[in-house]
């Protein structure tokens, strides 16, 4: 951790989780929804409700071990040693989550716009940058979001007003063809891409400069972010129609395509690139930072930037085999709800139910 304790503002949590609610799942949520065909954009709305359950469940939790991070509080509740194991479990979700991430910039670079670029090169030109912003701590990393966020939302804008003219009505109909059951099932990658993730936000959570304002900025970003994700489903549903949407593996970057100006503006997809390399940046800056966070507080590290280069030596590596081809991914996409309820919904309710049996109360510290 940073030998000086650092801070940010409501508002900057809030650009942090709407940047992060967004960040791989622009490219990867639509192809997910679209499963339940023209009703994919109902899925959105009701894992986005889900969704914000899970961000209250940790709200409440931070709330409990007040002003500690997860990986402090963690040590008090399952006591010193076993509390040292449950770090090590959740250092490996967030760095193996990093790797994840790093891949996801890897391949769709790769096969989208450098197709003859190796993985490797690319996943070094964009982690190094990475790597420098962690160094500079939380501080650094948050005025960033909020310098890079107003052209995210206007890049964001303008897309979907140039794909407003194209959207039929008729690819929607008929709602609900698909059945209750089909619905709420294809919700559900909606849960682990990305609100079960979210519990990374339980270590940036204590370095909130105000309490006041820390449950409406998580509530509001999740629903923002959340809510541009839905948008993107429906523009995805609209203008390509679901039987052409589901053919590619990124059908939101083929919608960028689509658009055409009098036969003079045209290729777009640049802007849906620029959107979710934005977006992607912010939530590999917030998953690296807390990996870092997690080794520091394993080994009593005072400085984060005695760890940030080597991790990022070992995270380089990992983000170039983690997924060995497309069809890995996606296979691995259908199993990894189950490892992320255990780390998103299972452990914070048995750290909850552990500190009510030991009735624990945590003092506030003085920052």
């Amino acid at each position: 951790m940073q030998t000086e304790k650092q801070f940010i503002s409501s508002g900057q949590l809030q650009i942090l989780v709407i940047l992060f609610t967004c960040g791989s799942s622009i490219l990867l949520i639509p192809p997910a929804l679209i499963q339940a065909k023209n009703d994919g954009w109902i899925s959105g709305i009701i894992g986005l409700m889900f969704g914000i359950l899970i961000v209250l469940l940790y709200i409440k939790l931070s709330k409990v071990i007040v002003n500690k991070t997860i990986y402090e509080a963690n040590e008090q509740i399952f006591t010193k040693w076993l509390g040292k194991f449950v770090n090590i479990l959740y250092f490996l979700f967030f760095f193996f989550l990093s790797a994840q991430v790093l891949s996801n910039m890897g391949d769709f670079v790769t096969q989208s716009i450098m197709i003859e670029t190796p993985k490797e090169y690319i996943h070094l030109l964009f982690l190094l940058p990475i790597v420098y912003g962690v160094k500079q701590g939380l501080e650094v990393i948050s005025r960033l979001a909020e310098i890079v966020f107003p052209t995210f939302i206007l890049l964001f804008v303008l897309f979907a007003l140039l794909l407003l003219p194209d959207i039929e009505l008729s690819h929607f109909e008929p709602i609900g063809e698909s059945g209750i059951k089909n619905i709420l099932h294809y919700s559900l990658p909606f849960l682990s891409l990305p609100f079960l993730e979210f519990i990374a936000f339980l270590i940036l959570i204590p370095h909130v400069n105000t309490e006041v304002n820390v449950t409406k900025m998580m509530i509001r970003g999740s629903m923002i972010g959340g809510g541009l994700l839905v948008v993107l489903t429906i523009w995805v549903i609209g203008v390509l129609g679901v039987q052409v949407a589901s053919m590619y593996a990124y059908p939101t970057f083929l919608l960028a395509k689509q658009i055409n100006i009098a036969d003079f503006l045209q290729r777009f997809e640049v802007l849906i690139a620029a959107i979710w390399i934005i977006s992607l940046f912010v939530k590999l800056l917030i998953t690296y930072y807390v990996s870092c966070a997690g080794i520091c507080s394993l080994f009593s590290v005072k400085n984060v930037n005695l760890v940030a280069l080597p991790m990022g030596i070992i995270l380089w590596y990992l983000g170039n085999i983690v997924y060995p081809s497309s069809a890995y991914f996606t296979e691995f996409i259908k199993i990894s709800l189950s490892y992320k309820l255990i780390f998103g919904i299972g452990m914070p309710l048995l750290t909850l139910m552990v500190i009510k049996v030991r009735k624990m109360k945590f003092p506030e510290s003085s920052g």
